[in-house]
């Protein structure tokens, strides 16, 4: 896997680095098992502390091969006046020291280069929600750094009782994800949200690692 150091692409990506330091050190989960986790997911809730639009409809399917997984992203935007539904799809490969801990790097090629991101999963219990989590750093003099963060589940129904509360303990794990709790969008997948009028075929990659 060709490795290549984010200070050679700062200048195509479109992230605000908004938050303090670098990218803090957060406990994934352990053991994940590949297969359990596989399959579809239902985006409930984001954070995004550059405050970047939270898309609707939003679902990510991991399909797991011999090289990793697979993922791919379905979600709805408006996009010149029309709501539109994307996908997107990208692989995601386990990173060399990562072992049995929930560590990807989500990588992307842009003509002869490849840019990589974290893509990590913080908890899951496989069959009722899922955090994934992805941070991204700025080296210079004042540190700063961003992060996006999925809450997902296996339905489409509203995040509430025994589930909810997973998830909140879960969160509140985290300080800084703790710290920002009010700022999550949650999503619902009622036939309004999920309507469109346009489809764009599969394309590469998502904006939610830029």
């Amino acid at each position: 896997m060709l490795l290549v150091l984010f200070s050679l692409f700062v200048g195509v990506f479109t992230a605000e680095y908004t938050l303090p330091g670098v990218c803090p050190d957060v406990k994934l989960q352990d053991n994940l098992d590949p297969t359990k986790f596989s399959g579809l997911w239902y985006n409930v809730a984001s954070y995004a502390s550059d405050g970047r639009e939270i898309y609707d409809c939003s679902t990510m399917d991991f399909q797991e091969d011999n090289l990793g997984y697979m993922y791919k992203e379905t979600y709805v935007q408006m996009d010149q006046g029309n709501r539109t539904q994307k996908v997107y799809q990208a692989r995601v490969d386990p990173t060399f020291d990562a072992g049995n801990r929930a560590q990807f790097i989500m990588s992307h090629e842009a003509g002869d280069k490849v840019l990589q991101f974290p893509f990590l999963i913080l908890s899951t219990d496989y069959d009722g929600y899922a955090i994934a989590y992805t941070c991204k750093w700025l080296k210079e003099k004042i540190r700063k750094h961003y992060v996006y963060t999925w809450v997902l589940t296996r339905g489409k129904e509203k995040l509430q009782g025994e589930l909810l509360k997973k998830v909140e303990d879960s969160l509140s794990k985290y300080p800084e994800l703790a710290e920002h709790r009010t700022s999550f969008v949650f999503k619902d997948f009622s036939e309004a949200s999920c309507a469109y009028t346009n489809k764009l075929e599969t394309d590469f990659f998502t904006s939610n690692f830029w």
